[in-house]
């Protein structure tokens, strides 16, 4: 993605960066993941955050239909299911996550300053353009 990055910075009043990891949702620590579910009322057991290339969608749908006490195993059912699972997953990850997340766990779970950095930058070119913002 270099060089589509490149292009982007190259114009006036833009900024591109490749991100450390591989979604949005790799930036959610698992005590906020855990927390917006048990606002659901389910409980999830994870012990250890998610890598930063995991596909957390997927892997959270895993575990929260292992945890509904199903009498079909995640690797019976059809990718149909598996994708709806994974949809509403993604949901309950952009929706309600955040807002479990403070600074403590935002470093634990980005400790090189990514996320912030994305903000810094939106601020920066905010200042900077006046309004004229990236074309």
């Amino acid at each position: 993605y270099q060089k589509h990055v490149d292009e982007v910075n190259a114009r006036e009043n833009c900024r591109a960066r490749s991100t450390l990891k591989k979604e949005i949702e790799n930036y959610l620590h698992k005590d906020a993941i855990i927390a917006a579910y048990k606002e659901l009322g389910i409980n999830l057991t994870i012990t250890a955050n998610f890598d930063s290339f995991d596909n957390v969608p997927q892997k959270v749908a895993q575990i929260v239909h292992e945890a509904s006490d199903s009498p079909k195993a995640w690797n019976e059912l059809t990718d149909k299911e598996k994708e709806e699972k994974e949809s509403k997953a993604k949901r309950v990850l952009c929706s309600r996550a955040p807002r479990y997340m403070n600074s403590t766990l935002l470093h634990e779970i980005d400790p090189d300053g990514d996320l912030l950095q994305w903000f810094k930058d939106i601020n920066d070119l905010l200042n900077k353009a006046g309004g004229e913002l990236c074309r």
